[in-house]
């Protein structure tokens, strides 16, 4: 009958079957597009990780590889100097300054023992002396500021340059590395003290170590 067909239960389930395969049929295809979207992203990302790691290691390949202006030895180094006029209390080269009576420098005593190693990195325009200085501790105050941070460096040049003839802080500010910053009483040390000055200051130049001028050259003594 017409009616009974209209309600025919196979009919409208199988109606629902075939829409529900229908409604499958049409999700596995999005399913897959969006897993292979996915999939394509995860591999677009890995590729440009994979870029940008090379372009930084080549980069830094190439940093490490540019060449660098390095210090090498001064090709017109002296190999000696003598006392300027300007030195007075002189300390011959080899030989420990004397210990002053008081004031404010009486914790050590210094010796440079070799002559002074001399580099450029600029052809010899600018030169930098470094020398090596024995100090012995012969007092402790209690202050235990170390030696860099509580003596006097200053350098010396043999030659002023003439823009630096009115400068009065030109050489006070060496740099001071010491094996034992604070060594104990009656222990020795050795500290690199290096400055960089023009070359033409280097010839017959010297230390000047708290009070006492330190014979920095073989024949400054």
């Amino acid at each position: 009958m017409p009616g009974v067909g209209l309600y025919d239960t196979k009919t409208i389930g199988g109606g629902r079957g075939r829409r529900s395969r229908g409604t499958r049929r049409t999700k596995h295809p999005f399913l897959w597009l969006l897993a292979a979207l996915v999939v394509f992203g995860l591999m677009i990302h890995a590729c440009s990780s994979d870029r940008s790691t090379d372009r930084a290691t080549s980069s830094g390949n190439g940093s490490s590889q540019e060449p660098s202006e390095r210090a090498g030895p001064w090709a017109s180094a002296p190999a000696d100097g003598q006392w300027p006029s300007t030195a007075y209390d002189r300390v011959p080269f080899g030989q420990l300054s004397p210990v002053p009576s008081g004031g404010a420098f009486t914790e050590y005593q210094f010796a440079v023992s070799g002559p002074p190693q001399l580099t450029t990195s600029d052809g010899g325009k600018n030169v930098t002396i470094t020398s090596k200085v024995t100090v012995h501790r012969v007092e402790d105050k209690g202050f235990d500021e170390g030696i860099a941070e509580s003596q006097s460096f200053i350098f010396q040049p043999g030659t002023t340059a003439p823009k630096n003839q009115m400068d009065e802080s030109h050489g006070t500010d060496p740099k001071v590395a010491c094996q034992n910053d604070r060594p104990r009483v009656g222990e020795t040390t050795v500290c690199d003290v290096s400055f960089t000055a023009p070359a033409s200051e280097i010839a017959n130049s010297y230390w000047t170590i708290n009070r006492w001028d330190i014979g920095t050259w073989p024949s400054q003594v």
